[in-house]
């Protein structure tokens, strides 16, 4: 799934007349990444933290100018603001894994493989991130939380693990599973919870604005 005119996994350009519409509509998108980030949930920060640290090239880092492209064509005016947040949340444990299987399957296994790589490394330089689950939250926080989200997630994971190589489905519910996280008991809960058919259905409506869907979703639920 991509925003058209956004990104790809290759370099992005910028899109001032997409920055200008995107400044309101992706406004709560945005700001619930950055809550994510200061969270570090599912090891986001940490991983953003490690790529931009692998990515200088002299007194260049290429990535993190594609990243600042990016941020820019999703609305962002300050960003600073968004390397102040990984920066935040970077060396905190990571937390909610049951939420990353709340990403489209497609994204699952190269992200593992990326926190798989970040938490080895952090852990060689003293600094714990090892993930845990959180099994307290209500899952409609959750769910709202995670689909507010979409917009932004999926397209800064095109730039942040693309590159990757997936890992095979049994290396990720083994390492799913060192986590506290049970894979097919978390799919069974989303599959009862009408999430993932809801994600499936509204894939274009929820690139362009997710926090409308999340509500929408949370309605749903009520009647």
């Amino acid at each position: 799934m991509n925003l058209k005119g956004i990104t790809g996994i290759g370099n992005v350009e910028r899109r001032p007349a997409i920055h200008a519409v995107n400044i309101a509509t992706m406004a709560v998108a945005r700001n619930t990444f950055l809550a994510m980030l200061r969270l570090n949930i599912f090891g986001i920060a940490s991983i953003m933290a490690l790529k931009s640290a692998r990515s200088w090239q002299g007194n260049r880092n290429p990535w993190m100018e594609n990243l600042n492209r990016l941020w820019y064509n999703l609305g962002g005016t300050n960003f600073d603001a968004l390397r102040n947040a990984w920066g935040a949340g970077m060396n905190k444990k990571a937390i909610g894994m049951n939420a990353l299987l709340k990403i489209p399957k497609q994204w699952q296994g190269k992200y593992l493989a990326a926190l798989k790589d970040a938490v080895s490394y952090y852990k060689s330089t003293g600094r714990d991130i090892q993930p845990k689950g959180i099994g307290a939250e209500p899952a409609t926080t959750t769910t709202a939380t995670v689909i507010a989200a979409l917009p932004v997630v999926l397209q800064i994971l095109q730039i942040l693990v693309g590159d990757k190589n997936s890992l095979s489905e049994s290396e990720q519910d083994d390492l799913l599973k060192s986590y506290g996280i049970d894979p097919e008991e978390e799919a069974q809960a989303q599959e009862q919870s009408g999430l993932m058919e809801f994600i499936a259905k509204n894939q274009t409506a929820i690139l362009i604005g997710g926090s409308a869907l999340a509500a929408f979703f949370l309605l749903s639920k009520k009647k």
